[in-house]
């Protein structure tokens, strides 16, 4: 689990040395992934649950390198602003959360791990609770939700793409240019996930496909 984990550190610093994080870097679904924070500038994660950087931490630290704990913990308290209690599926809420980021450029936005636990899934005010959707269902939102999170960027601004299942919606948007970095993609198998207790924690992909707002 370390290895993989420290390739998927060494793929978020080949992106760093790209330049393709920006001034700002907005994460989606973030959960406890806050290893993005070592390498961009800034990062406003998005998530419905609430973490605090002790719980990222307590999270991470078993698959770390002793000596990235300490400065992931200083990276943390200076790079992420965590906004928590927020459906990523909801675009008027995410556009209302990051108004007074808008107009920074250049930024990214981060999609990984989108597809399974934000679009799979839907909010039941009545029952508070979750539920799963057909992936039909789970597509068309996400499509839609493609599309109208394009129009909010700005020309100029990155979208970087860990999830294989918005590849397509994705590559069919006509005011997006994906930029080869030259990476070749194993494939699915190649990608990890930690888990603890057959619960997962963060998705360690070996991948990434980014494309430019034109």
């Amino acid at each position: 689990m370390m290895t993989a984990c420290e390739k998927y550190l060494d793929l978020l610093e080949f992106l760093s040395k790209k330049k393709v994080f920006g001034r700002l870097s907005v994460y989606p679904a973030i959960g406890v992934d806050g290893l993005v924070a070592l390498f961009a500038e800034r990062v406003i994660g998005l998530n419905w649950e609430p973490y605090d950087i002790e719980g990222i931490l307590n999270h991470l630290s078993p698959i770390l390198p002793s000596d990235l704990i300490s400065k992931l913990r200083t990276r943390l308290e200076k790079n992420l602003t965590y906004i928590a209690r927020i459906d990523a599926s909801r675009l008027d809420l995410i556009s209302q959360e990051l108004e007074p980021y808008r107009n920074i450029s250049p930024k990214s936005l981060i999609l990984k791990g989108l597809f399974e636990n934000i679009f799979l899934r839907e909010w039941d005010i009545d029952l508070e609770r979750f539920y799963n959707v057909p992936l039909s269902h789970a597509e068309i939102i996400a499509k839609d939700w493609i599309r109208e999170i394009i129009n909010w960027l700005n020309i100029g601004d990155n979208i970087i793409n860990f999830d294989r299942n918005l590849i397509p919606f994705l590559t069919e948007q006509d005011v997006l240019r994906e930029k080869d970095l030259g990476i070749q993609d194993l494939g699915a198998d190649f990608d990890t996930t930690y888990t603890v207790n057959n619960v997962p924690i963060v998705l360690l992909p070996q991948f990434v496909r980014v494309f430019e707002r034109m």
